[in-house]
């Protein structure tokens, strides 16, 4: 095969073609089906992941303030500027805090915004039902698929 020129190899790719469409077809709906997933969990591959189409939430105003003392003492260790920040914001009062809960409130608005829109869209629903189906195959149920099974039985 290395030994071949692209025309030599022609023939042979047209003829693969639709098989080898049809095989992405097919790995793609066995991917999305969660069945791939569950079978790398099996074989301790790959750990569930969050919905990547779900929005995330936004940087709270006490971030916001832990990123500003962070900036101001490059110096410490994050452990150290985390403590630190953590005494300060406890130490301030309602006032002080504001100015960093106003910058954080119109993020949170449209996070709540993008998230009501993911709900809305269905995108959620079908998520859950995939990672429903996902937790079946590994052998693993929701607290809630076992209290239905149980309320049947």
């Amino acid at each position: 095969w290395k030994a071949m020129s692209s025309t030599e190899k022609l023939p042979y790719q047209n003829r693969a073609a639709p098989q080898v469409e049809s095989y992405r077809e097919q790995m793609k709906a066995y991917k999305d089906s969660g069945k791939e997933a569950a079978w790398k969990e099996r074989r301790g591959i790959v750990s569930w992941k969050r919905d990547p189409e779900k929005p995330k939430r936004p940087v709270s105003g006490f971030f916001m303030f832990v990123a500003e003392v962070r900036a101001q003492n490059p110096s410490l260790k994050v452990t150290e500027q985390a403590k630190l920040a953590g005494g300060r914001w406890k130490a301030m009062s309602a006032e002080e805090k504001a100015p960093f809960e106003r910058r954080a409130a119109p993020q949170f608005e449209r996070f709540k915004q993008q998230l009501q829109a993911y709900k809305d869209s269905g995108k959620e629903a079908a998520w859950k039902e995939k990672k429903e189906l996902y937790m079946k195959a590994i052998g693993k149920a929701s607290a809630k698929a076992k209290a239905k099974a149980k309320a049947k039985a």
